[in-house]
């Protein structure tokens, strides 16, 4: 509760809030879903079919979400805008 008082949240409020049967659902819920997909931490990301663990780069993220929307990589460059020279 420390870290959330040091950058100045409503502990108080905080603390209502995680006890909020509602909330526990939410979680729980969240839990579950991570669970089925085989998630087992964090960063994850899931873009359409594609399920990526782990931290990944820059190139990795793009290429990921070039795939996600039917597009190859290399194809890229001929859907920018004119003078773009990179996303």
């Amino acid at each position: 509760m420390q870290a959330a008082a040091d950058i100045g949240l409503d502990v108080t409020k905080l603390k209502d809030m995680m006890q909020n049967p509602e909330i526990e659902d939410i979680i729980q819920a969240n839990l579950k879903l991570a669970a089925d997909l085989r998630i087992r931490g964090a960063p994850a990301y899931i873009i359409n079919d594609y399920i990526l663990p782990g931290a990944l780069s820059y190139a990795e993220i793009k290429n990921a979400l070039w795939r996600g929307c039917g597009v190859e990589a290399r194809k890229v460059k001929a859907l920018l805008p004119s003078g773009t020279t990179s996303l």
